[in-house]
């Protein structure tokens, strides 16, 4: 977020002007960034555990998977994704 303040000049010149206002708003920006990137890594490790599981079966149990929507285990994907 510090490499993204300094190359949006708009963002910079906010912090400088009204710094309070500023780290608030930079505040909220990382806070997005965070639970985007940790969705994200959620999302993949749950890809990989699938994976996993049609290699050796028994890792993920069959009820997590049961539950689909469009092809999509939405169950299994919503447990690994919220903490």
């Amino acid at each position: 977020m510090q490499m993204l303040v300094a190359l949006l000049p708009s963002l910079q010149r906010e912090i400088k002007e009204n710094s309070e206002a500023g780290k608030r708003k930079l505040s909220k920006y990382t806070r997005l960034l965070t639970i985007t990137l940790s969705f994200l890594q959620a999302a993949l490790f749950a890809k990989y555990a699938m994976q996993m599981n049609l290699s050796r079966p028994g890792i993920i149990t069959g009820e997590l998977l049961e539950i689909q929507a469009f092809g999509i285990p939405w169950l299994f994907f919503l447990l690994l994704s919220v903490p």
